[in-house]
């Protein structure tokens, strides 16, 4: 028995709308799971000044590098790990 035009155009809604959910499952994945992109100049600013007098910044194409400039002591260490 073939499908009337009426039941065939109910199905083809109901596989675009699952289709859109399916994409819209995906975006929200991609979106959770994409890399951060940030400069710099921004990661700098995650840091108080006091700190940021501390470290030297530097950057490659795919790592940022922070190096103490000295001693930090355990409190200065503590913070700057947990940014």
């Amino acid at each position: 028995m073939s499908p009337t035009d009426k039941q065939l155009a109910e199905l083809l809604a109901e596989i675009s709308k699952k289709l859109k959910d399916i994409v819209a499952s995906i975006d929200r994945y991609l979106e959770a799971v994409k890399p951060v992109e940030i400069k710099i100049k921004e990661l700098k600013k995650l840091f108080s000044e006091d700190l940021r007098k501390q470290l030297i910044f530097e950057e490659t194409d795919q790592y940022f590098i922070i190096r103490p400039k000295g001693y930090l002591g355990t409190e200065n260490f503590g913070k700057i790990a947990s940014i």
